[in-house]
């Protein structure tokens, strides 16, 4: 492989236009990124959740693509098409790409959340999305995977402006921030604010556990974490609350 650095390849739902620039924001000098756009059929009469389905259905042809270049570690960046069909589903992904790209490991969001609330040490979870309208079918999958994997939820709350589809009102910031104070909760080990497409999460996760005196957990962070660990980077990466800082 070319060059001395790391090289995380990051698979990305199309229309997701925050885990990119998440990553960037944390990645260490020692480590390259590169990314490519998941397959998703946009025929207007399939469903969001068959959409979703299709990321991980045709995951191999993805991980093809994004390993021309080769990479040490591939990222299935988005939360809920990874937990959709359950439990196991995600392990499922992940052995999928490892066979398709022949030598990268394999992180898959839904899991790298599972390895990062234990790393934590977490047992009770105050969880938030933006999965409303055409995508409020993931809160119920998201309690079922989060819960048959060994965590209790002590709350739960859905905001849509999450994902920025409203042009006016309160600021990315604003609503990470108001969203993960109310659904907070005093059994809460930690927050953990899902999606890989939630606008202003990864922004906030300082601020919040100041606020909170607790853990704040996102899908990008997670994953972000996940994939350090795995390429074996072993510093404090700043303004990605106590999991970054725990990489060191």
């Amino acid at each position: 492989m070319l060059g001395s650095n790391k090289k995380v390849g990051l698979l990305v739902p199309p229309g997701n236009n925050v885990i990119e620039n998440d990553f960037r924001k944390w990645l260490p000098d020692s480590v390259d990124l590169h990314s490519n756009v998941m397959y998703w059929d946009f025929n207007q009469h399939r469903s969001s959740e068959q959409r979703l389905l299709d990321l991980g259905d045709h995951v191999e042809e993805s991980v093809r693509v994004l390993t021309l270049k080769p990479v040490d570690v591939v990222a299935f960046g988005c939360t809920g098409g990874s937990f959709l069909n359950g439990i196991g589903y995600d392990h499922d992904i992940a052995s999928r790409i490892e066979t398709a790209s022949g030598s990268s490991r394999a992180v898959v969001t839904a899991t790298a959340v599972v390895s990062a609330l234990n790393h934590l040490k977490v047992e009770r979870v105050a969880v938030c999305t933006p999965y409303d309208w055409d995508f409020e079918f993931l809160n119920g999958a998201l309690r079922a995977f989060y819960t048959q994997a060994g965590f209790k939820i002590v709350n739960f709350a859905v905001d849509r402006r999450g994902l920025g589809e409203v042009d006016t009102g309160p600021t990315p910031h604003d609503v990470a921030v108001e969203l993960a104070q109310r659904v907070d909760h005093p059994q809460a080990d930690a927050v953990f604010m899902s999606c890989t497409g939630f606008l202003g999460a990864a922004d906030v996760i300082d601020e919040l556990e100041n606020m909170l005196g607790k853990p704040v957990v996102t899908s990008n962070q997670a994953t972000f974490w996940a994939c350090m660990k795995e390429v074996g980077f072993e510093a404090t990466i700043p303004g990605g609350g106590v999991l970054l800082a725990q990489l060191a």
